[in-house]
């Protein structure tokens, strides 16, 4: 009897340790495949933060890597393929890059975004490399021309090309019991794991397809409530995914994490946020040239009204509002490539004839101040005192009857280059002036022609000073330099700078004077700070400023485009004329303002 209830006992012993064990066991499973995907999600969020070359964006994602026919052999290579799966075809194939029926499903490009693994193969039989669906308004540049917060309040009503509605529809998440967890999905992380039922993942030379790998989960029609009966599969194209539950995985065992548009926005503002505050840095980017401040910001206008106001039209300068800016795509930081030149000619002396006659062409002088025409000049006199450059533009609106054209030119050569900056006034801050001493020089041409190209008009601007006589003089305004996405992308909307007074153009850049601080939940989170440059978000419904019941959707609080601070930032601190900035993260409803420093 004894023996038997010791048999017994050891039995229920080694169950309970091999239960024991196997729950163990499975969670360290579940723990490594959650590592897994946050390192996946980790390594895309870095990837699509990193575009910022030449014809990238920061917001762009990429293309999943499909077992497709346009690679020869088709292969699992882990890097994106050249467009989505086609959903008006069985198999999806061939690839597309444009279109409403483009679907964004396929393996992790693990290699593109350098996820890199020792653990990847081709056919992958444990399930142990992500697969990745991505709506494509973040693959369809073409389309999605636009990524900046504004996209947040866009819906889909259908494919439209470059509206004012979102061209693609973002991806939705379910429960195990169908009921949705988000339909504003940006990508899905999915971990394939063990093969289920008939899933075959054979080696190189007959790779498998998607469904392979994804798995389809029915939910009944006697689901518990709330719950919504159907087929739901993770391997189809009608970018609905369906997260399984722990009682599901006999059946279905794909494990997902993903990101909304919500969540990844915030960050890609945040890192634009961070390029804006690099830009306005010009001790530390110009520090060959011993600039002292930072520039002066332009005084806050209607975003929205590019491109007038976000240059000192007019010498404005002010300490807190928008980022005056130029796009530079080579040789930014070496001032004699990027020449944007207000010139000043004295003795002028003036010939025009046929369609000029009478027209004041001195206000060309100033022409490219605000425009990317002027280009450095390799002659033989050039060198670093003598620096040579040409403006060309090409005018076709608001001209007279009979001009279809006019072209305007300003050719610069031989000037003595003063390296003198008037970085210590409170006006001047970003001023470099060449001095020309060479006497009479031909300084501007304009031209008008008619529709056939005959030249209808002709004037010249040049001077008569001696050559001992001052005769010219260029003034370089320097701005802050930006990639060619910002201005394409419209950022400028959302960004606003402050200048502590201490280390504004003039400042003792000694914090007695005045720096800058940032404050959260009412407590100092940084300070001594000599900028804080803010981005305004998506325009909320609701503000600190504004809030329920007084606002609301049907009532917004922030109305945009508007020449009105409140309209973008939300709370007092963040539109008033102080020297304190509110910060948050997360964002929440009434209060998305991202703040750096």
């Amino acid at each position: 009897m004894l023996l038997a209830i010791f048999i017994i006992g050891l039995a229920a012993t080694a169950y309970v340790v091999h239960a024991a064990t196997q729950a163990a066991t499975r969670q360290a499973l579940e723990q490594q495949a959650d590592q897994t995907l946050r390192h996946a999600k980790d390594a895309l969020i870095g990837y699509t933060l990193g575009r910022t070359t030449s014809g990238e964006r920061p917001g762009n994602m990429p293309r999943p890597d499909y077992f497709a026919s346009s690679e020869n052999p088709a292969n699992y290579d882990g890097q994106a393929d050249s467009g989505c799966l086609d959903a008006t075809r069985a198999n999806g194939l061939p690839l597309k890059s444009a279109g409403a029926s483009m679907r964004c499903l396929g393996r992790l490009p693990w290699r593109d975004i350098g996820m890199l693994s020792h653990t990847a193969t081709e056919h992958d039989p444990l399930g142990e490399m992500p697969w990745y669906a991505v709506s494509a308004n973040l693959v369809d540049p073409t389309c999605m021309s636009v990524i900046n917060p504004g996209i947040l309040r866009m819906t889909y009503q259908g494919y439209v090309c470059e509206g004012a509605t979102l061209p693609h529809p973002w991806l939705t998440v379910r429960d195990s019991r169908g009921n949705i967890l988000s339909d504003r999905v940006a990508f899905i992380l999915i971990l394939p794991g063990k093969p289920q039922r008939d899933q075959q993942r054979p080696a190189a030379g007959n790779l498998a397809g998607v469904s392979h790998y994804l798995d389809t989960l029915v939910v009944p029609e006697s689901c518990l409530t709330p719950c919504v009966p159907g087929t739901y599969s993770n391997a189809d194209m009608d970018n609905d995914f369906i997260q399984p539950g722990p009682a599901q995985s006999a059946s279905a065992n794909d494990r997902l994490l993903y990101v909304t548009i919500d969540q990844l926005l915030p960050l890609l503002e945040r890192r634009v946020a961070q390029d804006v505050r690099h830009a306005i840095n010009f001790p530390n980017i110009y520090v060959a040239y011993g600039f002292r401040y930072r520039p002066w910001m332009v005084p806050f206008d209607n975003p929205g009204l590019w491109p007038d106001h976000f240059s000192w039209t007019g010498l404005q300068f002010v300490a807190k509002g928008l980022i005056p800016f130029r796009v530079c795509t080579s040789n930014c930081a070496d001032l004699n490539k990027v020449v944007r030149p207000r010139v000043e000619v004295k003795q002028q002396v003036v010939n025009a004839s046929g369609t000029l006659a009478g027209v004041d062409v001195q206000q060309y002088l100033g022409y490219f101040e605000n425009l990317d025409q002027c280009t450095p000049k390799s002659l033989p006199t050039s060198s670093n005192n003598n620096p040579n450059f040409k403006c060309t533009a090409t005018i076709t609106t608001g001209l007279a009857s009979g001009v279809s054209s006019r072209t305007v030119n300003i050719d610069i050569i031989g000037m003595q280059k003063r390296e003198q900056f008037d970085d210590a006034t409170v006006n001047s801050h970003a001023k470099r002036i060449f001095l020309s001493k060479q006497g009479s020089y031909t300084v501007l041409t304009v031209a008008d022609y008619d529709a056939a190209g005959t030249k209808v008009g002709d004037a010249t601007l040049g001077t008569v000073a001696s050559a001992t006589t001052e005769s010219m003089l260029v003034y370089q305004y320097l701005y802050p330099i930006l990639p060619q996405w910002y201005l394409d992308n419209r950022w400028y909307e959302y960004m606003y700078a402050a200048l502590a007074p201490a280390y504004a153009p003039g400042g003792s850049m000694d914090c007695h004077q005045g720096c800058l601080s940032v404050m959260q939940s009412g407590n100092v989170k940084a300070d001594q700070l000599a900028v804080v440059v803010m981005s305004a978000g998506v325009a909320l419904n609701q503000t600190l400023l504004q809030s329920a019941p007084a606002f609301s959707a049907s009532n917004p609080a922030q109305v945009r485009n508007s020449a009105d601070l409140s309209d973008y930032f939300d709370s007092e601190f963040n539109v008033t004329d102080n020297l304190l900035f509110d910060y948050q993260w997360p964002a929440t409803a009434s209060f998305n303002d991202q703040v750096v420093w």
